[in-house]
């Protein structure tokens, strides 16, 4: 049964792991991090997400990319960090058991989903961005699947149709350096 537990998310009692988790990685406490976590895969979009991060640096030099899972396309990414000369602001966790990923939503600033329609299937919905709104955390995710069930654009997150648009947001919303 895929649910999310909501006494666990609350984010007052892991105030803490903020501190912790940045000092952890070397992130400086105030510069902005976009956090994503699922299964490296070509449906997930990661790789929208990669290519947007260089557009945001420009822009947002103090941001960071944080991707937390694992699967076929990792290696992929990481060379797609080193090729847009990024990998200096991407960090690369590997699967993350749900028991922790609070600590870690709380550590960072905005969640992104950037799903992507593969011969014809989509993404039913996802546990991690239920679990990011438990938590308060801004969202941005592309309009597919169950995703658009989830949010109300504008309301408790922001749904962009295009994956390119993901990134845009990334850029110009909830970030301290606009």
């Amino acid at each position: 049964l895929n649910g999310t537990e909501i006494n666990r998310l609350n984010p007052n009692l892991y105030a803490k792991a903020r501190r912790s988790v940045r000092e952890k990685l070397n992130i400086p406490e105030n510069d902005f991090v976009i956090f994503h976590a699922k299964a490296l895969v070509p449906v997930n979009g990661q790789e929208y997400l990669v290519r947007a991060m260089k557009r945001i640096l420009i822009a947002k030099p103090e941001t960071w990319l944080v991707l937390a899972g694992d699967g076929p396309l990792k290696g992929k990414l990481i060379d797609l960090t080193h090729t847009l000369n990024i990998q200096e602001k991407t960090i690369f966790l590997g699967n993350v058991p749900n028991s922790r990923i609070q600590e870690y939503l709380v550590a960072f600033d905005v969640v992104v989903v950037p799903s992507i329609l593969i011969d014809g299937l989509d993404n039913a919905t996802s546990i991690f961005l239920v679990d990011a709104m438990a938590m308060k955390k801004p969202v941005i995710a592309t309009s597919r699947g169950g995703l658009k069930e989830d949010i109300v654009d504008g309301v408790n997150g922001i749904l962009r149709s295009e994956e390119r648009r993901v990134g845009k947001e990334c850029r110009s919303r909830w970030s301290p350096y606009h």
